[in-house]
């Protein structure tokens, strides 16, 4: 059987857990708002990233084995959507490669 209580579990009489609360919470939002500033300060300093660029070695590399070598242009079909149908005799001509929607597959 359970036994009634006069108190509530967690009451403190004597208020010692409240300070310790509020300094908790208080210290958090000091270092999440100093976080946020920095970040902040940091995007609007520095808006633009450099672009990023292939290592001379990997832009040789590629040169060597791919002297003639262009894009492949990639087509895809879904049986559910006329319009991919209407797109896909509309540019056959310009496609290396059409992929099929697998989900239809039986």
């Amino acid at each position: 059987m359970v036994k009634k209580r006069d108190e509530p579990v967690f009451f403190d009489p004597r208020n010692k857990r409240w300070p310790r609360v509020k300094g908790v919470v208080t210290l958090l939002a000091v270092f999440l708002t100093l976080v946020l500033t920095l970040f902040l300060m940091n995007l609007f300093l520095y808006p633009q990233f450099k672009p990023l660029q292939r290592p001379l070695w990997l832009t040789q590399t590629v040169k060597r084995l791919s002297p003639g070598w262009s894009p492949i242009t990639v087509g895809f079909h879904v049986h559910w959507d006329r319009n991919s149908y209407r797109s896909l005799k509309a540019h056959i001509e310009k496609l290396d490669v059409v992929i099929g929607d697998a989900s239809c597959v039986r």
